[in-house]
């Protein structure tokens, strides 16, 4: 994994803006070039723009092969903690997922901001993809998919919609 950007830090007196531009990141074979910019404040605000040639995510897989050759073994893991700091600086344990959320979005929400990544190709268990796109919005307790498209087989596939995660309630889309 190979990142290069300029940085560049704007407004220090008030809000801070984080410029990650240009950002050129460089996985294996796959190049690619974006922006990334990041305002502070309460909440802070992300700006993600990342354009990819080709990512073959299937290379990343474990190998059945190996997991097979490998015989028996017993792993043993452990829920990672989260930590906040608080105004004072003394850290503090994060609230944690209940464990009932079926994809843990708390996290995802707590980078509010518009996130947009495109590939020419992706190919994501043995599912070729062309042309991907994806732009979302995180406000509040709000994740909004403006698109996600790709053209796959020979047709394509558009979808949008949004998802309100409210503290202690049940998902809604």
């Amino acid at each position: 994994l190979e990142l290069v950007s300029q940085v560049s830090v704007t407004n220090m007196q008030q809000a801070a803006v984080v410029n990650l531009e240009p950002l050129t990141i460089t996985l294996d074979n796959t190049h690619i070039n974006g922006k990334l910019n990041y305002k502070t404040g309460k909440p802070g605000q992300m700006l993600l723009d990342l354009k990819g040639d080709a990512l073959d995510l299937d290379q990343y897989l474990a190998s059945t092969k190996t997991a097979d050759n490998a015989g028996h073994s017993s792993v043993q893991t452990t829920a990672p903690v989260s930590v906040s700091q608080t105004e004072q600086g003394a850290a503090t344990p994060a609230p944690q997922s209940s464990g009932d959320e079926p994809l843990p979005l708390t996290n995802a929400l707590a980078l509010p901001g518009d996130y947009s990544i495109a590939f020419e190709r992706l190919v994501v268990n043995h599912l070729q993809l062309a042309n991907v796109v994806l732009a979302l919005n995180i406000a509040g307790e709000k994740l909004t998919l403006q698109k996600m498209a790709a053209d796959l087989y020979q047709g394509s596939l558009q979808v949008d919609g949004s998802l309100r995660v409210p503290v202690g309630a049940s998902p809604q889309l």
